[in-house]
């Protein structure tokens, strides 16, 4: 969170099925949402207001909720599984990995769920995890056997490292 205290979990022991705030020195929890669906994929907007994540058992969907409790909706994308959300940290911009298209790609949408746009049409494999940088002008991802990155707007992607496993949480420091 913005905060630098508290933090966003999604809760092993339920199943993945509830997202909690932490109180990373009173050591405190509260309850945020709980779901019927399997949550995962969950991202704090830069604000701190807003989380998004992907829920679902077969068809994983985009949901946004407020910090506050006040507000959930789909972000409703398309009828097909869209996974790996991330905040943009500057604008109001986020991003995803859409499997609607004939091959996994990277999109970005405003929050509001307008301005599609196609940063990365994927291969085979779907590019996994990827990140916004901190200046929210470049995105680096993971596809077969390297981490790359290209620009948020769409271009060419530039491989940065070799990296044969597959990744599963990529963070810009």
């Amino acid at each position: 969170m913005p905060d630098s205290r508290h933090g966003v979990v999604i809760s092993e022991l339920e199943s993945s099925r509830a997202v909690y705030l932490i109180d990373t020195h009173s050591r405190a929890e509260r309850l945020l949402l709980r779901g019927s669906q399997r949550i995962f994929d969950l991202d704090v907007h830069p604000d701190g207001k807003q989380i998004a994540y992907s829920s679902g058992d077969t068809d994983w969907d985009p949901v946004e909720f407020s910090v506050d409790g006040k507000r959930l909706r789909g972000l409703g994308l398309s009828t097909m599984m869209e996974t790996s959300l991330a905040w943009s940290p500057v604008g109001d911009k986020f991003l995803y990995v859409s499997y609607a298209g004939r091959t996994p790609a990277i999109w970005t949408r405003r929050d509001d769920g307008a301005d599609a746009k196609l940063v990365h049409q994927g291969g085979r494999v779907a590019p996994s995890v990827p990140a916004f940088s901190p200046d929210g002008k470049r995105i680096a991802f993971w596809e077969p056997d390297e981490l790359k990155t290209i620009p948020a707007g769409g271009g060419e992607p530039v491989g940065v490292a070799v990296v044969p496993e597959p990744v599963s949480n990529l963070c810009w420091g």
